[in-house]
C-alpha cells in the first residue's frame, strides 16, 4: 500500500469525536488522485460544491491521506441538515474517494487495484479506530445518493466488503 501525505487546508471542521464510521464514494469524475486533491485544494468563488475528503485512491492503487482524520473531520457527505439513513455524518466519518474512469459504454468503473487498496487501508482504519464492518458504508447508505455508482449494486457492495474483511 503507498500512500502519500498531501493535505488540504480546505473544507475541513476540527474534530470533536472520535470517527465512528467510513464512508466510501467514487470522484465521479475522470482523474488522478493528485488532480483530484488539488482541485479539492481549491476554493473558489465559483464552486458551487465545497467538498474534501480524508483519503483518495488512484486508480493504480496509490493512497493520497488529504484531511488528517484524527484531528479533522473532511466535508465528504453533505449531510448538513439532510436525513441520513445509518446515522453516518461528517464529523463521526472518515472519507474515502476511490478514482474512476468510464468505459466504452459510459459506466463508471473503479479498478482493482483501487479495490484492493481500498480494503486493505479500511482494514487498517477499522484496526486503529475500532470500527466495526456494520459502520462501513456507502454514501449511498447515507444519503441514497448514487455514490459510490458502481458499488450500489448491493453484490458489489457486498463483494467488496468480503475484500476488506479477508484484508483484516
Amino acid at each position: 500500500m503507498i500512500m502519500r501525505v498531501m493535505y488540504i487546508t480546505s473544507y475541513q471542521t476540527p474534530r470533536k469525536t472520535r470517527p465512528d464510521w467510513i464512508i466510501v464514494h467514487y470522484t465521479g469524475c475522470e482523474g488522478n488522485a493528485e488532480q483530484i486533491c488539488r482541485s479539492m485544494a481549491r476554493k473558489k468563488s465559483d464552486i458551487k460544491r465545497c467538498a474534501s475528503t480524508n483519503y483518495i485512491i488512484d486508480e493504480t492503487g496509490e493512497i493520497i491521506h488529504a484531511v488528517n482524520e484524527s484531528r479533522y473531520y473532511a466535508w465528504h457527505c453533505a449531510t448538513a441538515g439532510i436525513l441520513t439513513y445509518c446515522g453516518a455524518n461528517n464529523a463521526n466519518s472518515i472519507g474515502i474517494d476511490l478514482c474512476t474512469h468510464k468505459d466504452k459504454a459510459g459506466a463508471w468503473i473503479i479498478s482493482g487495484m483501487a479495490l484492493r487498496s481500498a480494503a486493505i487501508l479500511i482494514a487498517e482504519l477499522m484496526r486503529r479506530y475500532d470500527i466495526n464492518i456494520a459502520h462501513v458504508v456507502r454514501h449511498y447508505d447515507v444519503t441514497h445518493k448514487r455514490c459510490p455508482r458502481p458499488l450500489v449494486d448491493e453484490k458489489a457492495w457486498a463483494d467488496f466488503k468480503k475484500i476488506i474483511i479477508e484484508s483484516s
